[in-house]
């Protein structure tokens, strides 16, 4: 089978898949920008996103989907699943980054509560050691 310049083949586990040349695109016809780290996920998914039209980027910027692999780093709520990579070229379509959007579970958001009420209670006000300085500060500068 011998593709055109409007195709690309994917290996994957023995089955050739061809990948949408424009999965990875906007509307406006540009290159979805995404960014991995460093690890197995980017160096399996680095050729499917280009292949469907994406681009990789080096670094973290502005606009790109920040994706990661939750066996590799967890749930960070910023990024989004490299799942939605991998199911977007299964359904051959660009499928809806929000349903793919980390989520933090609801032990990490107890956890998260119980750290923050620690701390208020520690200090016997609320908000972040450096709100407290500077209330603390503009107290004693205005009185």
């Amino acid at each position: 089978m011998k593709l055109t310049t409007m195709q690309s083949k994917r290996e994957n586990q023995g089955k050739s898949q061809v990948i949408s040349p424009v999965l990875f695109m906007t509307v406006d016809g540009e290159p979805m920008r995404f960014f991995l780290c460093p690890g197995p996920a980017k160096v399996e998914l680095l050729p499917s996103i280009k292949a469907g039209g994406g681009m990789v980027c080096k670094a973290q910027e502005p606009g790109a989907v920040l994706l990661v692999d939750p066996n590799e780093m967890g749930d960070i709520p910023q990024y989004v699943s490299a799942q939605y990579i991998r199911d977007c070229i299964k359904k051959n379509e660009q499928l809806e980054l929000e349903d793919y959007r980390m989520k933090p579970d609801a032990a990490d958001v107890q956890s998260t509560k119980k750290r923050a009420a620690a701390a208020k209670q520690k200090t016997g006000m609320g908000g972040s050691p450096p709100e407290k300085l500077m209330s603390s500060y503009s107290n004693d500068l205005f009185s």
